[in-house]
């Protein structure tokens, strides 16, 4: 490369740091909790801007309350959506600023604002970050993100320190930059290892952007518990922990009564409360039992629990942000048409027995409600709730802006109550001519108008129109899609029928690829033409909608060989991707090959190819995903069966692709696993002609292009994949010992590779899942918790066989949950006779 020499003059007049700034487009931090971009913040929290020649070289620090917006000479500014940011610190590498409390959040999954650095008359490029309407995280010691938290005080008494609570009223917020106590009007909620404290918040008098959090440590809480924090119903970023923690496990042994557990469930924030139900009995019951890992006890309960779908395989309610669990109180006094109970228990660490809830009508479906409340939902028409207080047992009548439908953890749209009542809000569009099927998810343009598109079949249309519509979900206007194309359909999934079996009804509808532009007012349409020809996306773009066609480049296809087709949003590059195939299918492929990616750049529109490094494809149908704007997905190689050797990734914001290669001592690795967090990977590693997890877990990290082997340790055959807490940066794997004669909990250390070993409780052989050869002469338990491979499901959410006498099938059974938040792994416990014995919990440090 060759470099141009500056006259003496003009380099003697231009300083080092005035020189063009550079924001690093993954630069944009959120100062709490340090999650990698995309990050998020919120109107009047902290951000930190990464880069190169941002401030100047002698640095600056700002009185403590109190920020400028502009600071040395030629001027820096910090730009927000065209708004001076307040900067707290400035350094050549990085700036600290707070987000101008005027900026808008937007709804929902809040709004992306842009980043600029000004000096003088030079401007960087911009960066983006989302911005949240609410989007708590706690300061820990170090400013690492993680670890233990930030505190002054002496206990009981701790005040803490967090950003990012929510905005406040014009009237009753600080100017810009200014420290102001104010009191915090809006609701905080805050657990310390899983029980509630007392707390108060508001705005620090002494530091800008800041809130403190005096809290009252609650009776019980030990050393090294967990800090969770919910305001405006949004939980922390972050949890860090009070003190250091120390690893600890718990057992407890199962009565005989309960040796027929097979599901268990943990309170959302409190992991010490666990409620095991064995199967429905013929009057509806299940039989359940609760443990208690404070004062180690089980207890049976009473009164019985009972679900309103028969086949439900726990009656129990864990919802996230509850120190609570909960369940209908039997027996039932209707059905699920009409309301099976006016009763619900409550379940609380601490308390032997449920608080029982009396409702004022009979409900049919329980779900979490706002602020830690559950919602008990009546099948009246049209459907009604009520929310119940599960500190008090207080139940209010539940009123929801826009009604029921689209509240998390209650029945989606157009779905059914439990036993097959309807749930309103399903979609219906006729728009005449045999366009009757809706053949995608109604997608939101603004000014209350909803688009879809409308076709004459569901799987292969050859006549789709687009449909607006408004609230009332009637038609407003329609637009032609453009001659010679019709929305791509990815194909329905193929199942597996045993011989003499039924197929599964599937409803293939909402499977058509809508996504919109807020920035350029575009909805983007995924097409292909009617002669298979081409792909590309069709554009409706501004306030009329106007149309336009870009066709992809010559010879590249979506790869249509996959139901899992989707486009993936690079946030901080303002683009869409999807992967990319040679040819157009139309039908799932057991390897769904793709030759590279597609993006669309948002503000112009075009469409460019990224074709993959070398001659390499890789597998778009089977362990493909996004990770922090990384697109990735495993290579595949015709000559090998056992599993890939290379991760193909696309950095969407350098537009560009790269590979990582398994670590020499991996043959081959499984499934793929990711932690957005951390920014990695996670898959199993094999020896050679050996089973998945034989070499170890391999953890491919995305921002360093590298891949590193946590190896199986000696005496061990193979690792599973159980959970990674990330409050720690650790990995929790379930060993299986050599000769299958035990398996054991396994904590692998990210930053340092170490590794702990978990003892099993005295009596204990194996933990976690039910192994492989099951007492009673049952069938055989064949699930691995959390998938197994990863990315093969939700970790801890396995589904080992459980074995029947008489070779019966087996039951269904959740017997490992994981909680990363809580830092915490449940399991099943078993002796060498593979019996069932009890229960372990824990806690990782």
């Amino acid at each position: 490369m060759r470099f141009s020499r500056l006259p003496a003059c003009i380099a003697v007049a231009l300083p080092l740091w005035a020189q063009t700034p550079v924001i690093n487009p993954r630069g944009l931090i959120n100062a709490f909790s340090q999650q990698p971009a995309p990050s998020t913040a919120t109107p009047g929290g902290l951000l930190w801007v990464n880069g190169i020649n941002l401030g100047p070289v002698e640095g600056f620090t700002a009185p403590p309350g109190e920020w400028p917006t502009t600071i040395g000479d030629p001027s820096l500014q910090v730009m927000v959506n065209g708004r001076p940011a307040a900067i707290g610190s400035a350094t050549p590498s990085r700036l600290v600023i707070q987000v101008p409390w005027e900026i808008a959040a937007g709804a929902g999954a809040g709004n992306i604002v842009q980043v600029v650095v000004v000096k003088g008359e030079v401007r960087s490029r911009p960066a983006f970050v989302r911005v949240l309407a609410a989007n708590p995280a706690l300061r820990v010691k170090g400013d690492t993100g993680i670890g233990e938290a930030f505190t002054a005080g002496a206990s009981p008494t701790l005040k803490l320190s967090a950003t990012g609570l929510g905005n406040l009223p014009p009237e009753q917020r600080p100017e810009n930059g200014k420290a102001v106590a104010t009191e915090w009007p809006g609701a905080v909620r805050v657990y310390v290892d899983g029980l509630p404290a007392k707390v108060k918040a508001s705005l620090s008098g002494e530091r800008v952007g800041e809130f403190e959090i005096e809290i009252e440590v609650p009776e019980g809480a030990t050393e090294g518990g967990i800090v969770e924090l919910f305001a405006a119903n949004a939980q922390a970023a972050n949890s860090p922990t009070l003190g250091k923690p120390a690893l600890r496990s718990s057992y407890l042994a199962l009565p005989d009564a309960a040796r027929a557990v097979r599901q268990v469930r943990t309170a959302g924030v409190q992991p010490r409360l666990v409620l095991a139900n064995a199967p429905r009995r013929e009057d509806g019951c299940y039989p359940s039992w609760l443990f208690d890992y404070t004062a180690m006890k089980v207890t049976a309960v009473e009164p019985c629990l009972i679900a309103a779908a028969q086949n439900a395989a726990s009656p129990i309610i864990a919802t996230a942000g509850s120190h609570t669990l909960a369940a209908f109180a039997g027996p039932a006094e209707g059905t699920a048409q009409d309301g099976l109970t006016t009763r619900v228990a409550v379940f609380k660490a601490g308390a032997e027995q449920p608080m029982l809830v009396q409702l004022p009508r009979a409900a049919s479906v329980l779900a979490g409600g706002p602020n830690g409340s559950l919602l008990a939902v009546m099948p009246t028409t049209p459907p009604s709730a009520v929310t119940i207080d599960t500190t008090t047992g207080d139940v209010a009548e539940f009123q929801a802006q826009g009604g029921l439908p689209g509240i998390p953890g209650l029945p989606a749209a157009g779905a059914a109550f439990p036993g097959g009542a309807a749930f309103p809000g399903g979609l219906s569009v006729d728009l005449g001519g045999g366009l009757n099927v809706v053949l995608s998810a109604a997608i939101g343009l603004g000014n209350n108008t909803r688009a879809v598109l409308v076709g004459d079949k569901a799987n292969t249309p050859t006549a789709a129109k687009l449909a607006l519509l408004n609230p009332q979900n009637e038609v407003t206007a329609t637009r032609d899609l453009p001659e010679g194309w019709l929305p791509l359909m990815p194909p329905l999934p193929v199942i597996q029928v045993p011989p003499g079996g039924t197929p599964p009804q599937i409803t293939p509808v909402s499977r058509a690829l809508l996504t919109f532009d807020n920035a350029t007012r575009s909805l983007y349409i995924l097409a292909r033409k009617t002669d298979d020809s081409a792909d590309g996306l069709i554009a409706f773009t501004g306030a009329e909608l106007e149309q336009k066609t870009t066709p992809f480049p010559a010879g590249w296809f979506a790869a249509s060989c996959t139901p899992n087709l989707n486009f993936y949003s690079i946030e901080l590059a303002r683009r869409l991707a999807l992967f990319a195939s040679s040819k157009p299918e139309k039908t799932v492929a057991p390897v769904c090959g793709a030759r590279g990616f597609l993006m669309l750049d948002l503000p112009s529109g075009n469409v460019t190819e990224v074709p993959l490094p070398g001659v390499g494809q890789l597998n778009a149908g089977n362990a493909a995903g996004e990770i922090n704007d990384f697109i990735y997905g495993n290579n595949t190689d015709p000559a090998s069966t056992t599993g890939a050797d290379t991760l193909y990734v696309l950095d969407g914001v350098a537009g560009s692709a790269f590979a990582i290669n398994a670590p020499a001592e991996v043959s081959s690795f499984n499934g793929a696993f990711p932690v957005p967090a951390l920014s990695v990977v996670l898959a199993l590693g094999s020896l050679p002609q050996q089973a998945p997890g034989s070499a170890g877990i391999v953890v491919f990290n995305m921002q360093n292009e590298q891949a590193f082997l946590l190896p199986t340790p000696e005496g061990f055959a193979s690792v599973q994949f159980t959970t990674v807490v990330q409050g720690s940066r650790k990995i929790v794997a379930r060993g299986t010992k050599t000769g299958a004669t035990g398996t054991q909990y396994l904590i692998y250390d990210l930053e340092t590779r170490d590794l702990a070993f978990v003892p099993n409780p005295e009596g204990v052989a194996f933990v976690g899942a039910a192994p492989t050869a099951v007492a009673g002469g049952g069938a055989p338990g064949g699930g691995v918790p959390g998938g197994g491979v990863p990315g093969g499901g939700q970790p801890g959410g396995g589904q080992p066989g459980a074995g029947q006498p008489g070779g019966q099938a087996p039951a269904a059974i959740q017997i490992q949950l994981a909680d990363p938040e809580t830092n915490t792994v449940t399991g099943a416990a078993f002796n060498a006779e593979r019996q069932l014995t009890g229960l372990i919990q824990v806690r990782v440090p």
